[in-house]
């Protein structure tokens, strides 16, 4: 079964496909992302093994909720701190008591490795690139170039490649970039 209906694909997409021809592109084109992002819908558990102890995981798509195993033990909800815009989860630790520290918690430590289960709830967006790409690929033409009147097309494989691509990262979390701050050679060691 599609994730995307072949009404909806008709009613955004102009083609003179029978409806047997457009059901082979669109499923085609979902087992294309499937095989990029993983499976289009359902619970899934990734498993991570994080180099630092207290480093931060990330999952690739977006959900609401996440259950959490270190090392084959459940984690509990209040142990994690979860971001969903991010697909951010780090291990918490209780406050540590003390006259010298304020209640705040403290990041915990993995132990790994940490499997994380979750159903993804990113539909919308999932059906967004499926039908972009049926439109891309109805809108290709068999030549690599062609000129009809005042009409030239050329086509660059390398970019019809990228948008595909783009579409397919579009539907994972972005994962924040860091960088390292490197000396200057003008400051003192």
């Amino acid at each position: 079964m599609s994730l995307v209906m072949l009404g909806e694909v008709r009613s955004l997409v102009e083609t003179g496909l029978t409806d047997v021809d457009l059901q082979a592109v669109l499923d085609r084109e979902e087992g294309w992302l499937a095989s990029r992002i993983g499976p289009l819908t359902g619970v899934r558990t990734e498993t991570f093994r994080p180099v630092l102890p207290d480093a931060p995981i990330y999952i690739p798509r977006r959900t609401d909720a996440v259950t959490v195993t270190d090392n084959a033990v459940l984690v509990p909800e209040t142990d994690l701190w979860f971001v969903p815009a991010t697909g951010l989860i780090r291990r918490i630790s209780v406050p540590w008591p003390g006259p010298w520290t304020d209640s705040a918690s403290k990041l915990g430590t993995w132990t790994g490795p940490v499997a994380v289960t979750y159903t993804p709830t990113d539909a919308d967006v999932l059906r967004h690139a499926v039908i972009e790409l049926v439109r891309g690929t109805l809108a290709e033409t068999g030549s690599d170039a062609e000129t009809i009147g005042d009409y030239s097309y050329n086509r660059g494989d390398a970019s019809v490649r990228l948008g595909r691509l783009a579409l397919a990262r579009g539907v994972l979390l972005r994962r924040p970039a860091y960088s390292a701050r490197l000396r200057s050679s003008l400051e003192p060691a």
